[in-house]
């Protein structure tokens, strides 16, 4: 694997650095094989009840089959994939550590859920979220002007790979089936 778990913690540290103003906590972050389950996930939990130096984490896990190409060179140069992953859950590690929030069946602290309260930091920290109506799938694309911010701090994104995203978004956005999420979110409220 090309990328390796001191390149996520770059990574990590320099969208904290770049986008969240160095506000969120200093916490583990690394790869983690989930057997197949998923392609690549990432958690973001606080657990009081563990010691202090424990508390937090933030771990990726990758499934054994995700090609390299999703992931990055290392090096500083880092896929639009993982970034926007990155940021997700870098969103609710923002909202754990200000407190905002539930907690899961083990009473661990999760943060705020997909919501548009949810939808509008990832707005506010470099993603771009949209919904398809048509597939009932929601994603979100790496805004280029946090790309721009992260080369500024020395991490390149290569954007190649979501093009075709926005592509996809582009037409969608034309003939009504792709739609913002804050939008959706608000057309849902009606």
């Amino acid at each position: 694997m090309a990328i390796g778990n001191e390149d996520l913690k770059r990574l990590y540290d320099v969208c904290n650095a770049a986008l969240f103003d160095g506000k969120l906590p200093d916490i583990p972050v690394c790869f983690e094989d989930l057997g197949g389950e998923f392609n690549a996930h990432m958690c973001a939990r606080y657990d009081p009840f563990r010691p202090v130096e424990r508390r937090w984490d933030v771990w990726v896990g990758v499934a054994d089959d995700l090609p390299d190409r999703l992931l990055g060179s290392g090096g500083g140069c880092y896929t639009a994939f993982l970034v926007e992953v990155m940021l997700h859950e870098m969103c609710h590690v923002k909202f754990v550590a200000d407190g905002i929030g539930g907690q899961d069946g083990g009473g661990r602290f999760t943060g705020e859920p997909h919501s548009a309260k949810f939808y509008a930091v990832a707005e506010e920290h470099g993603l771009r979220c949209f919904f398809d109506t048509d597939t009932d799938y929601d994603f979100e694309l790496v805004a280029p002007e946090a790309a721009e911010l992260l080369a500024e701090h020395g991490i390149t994104v290569d954007m190649e790979g979501q093009r075709d995203m926005e592509r996809y978004v582009s037409e969608g956005l034309g003939y009504g089936g792709i739609v913002p999420m804050l939008e959706w979110q608000h057309q849902l409220s009606q």
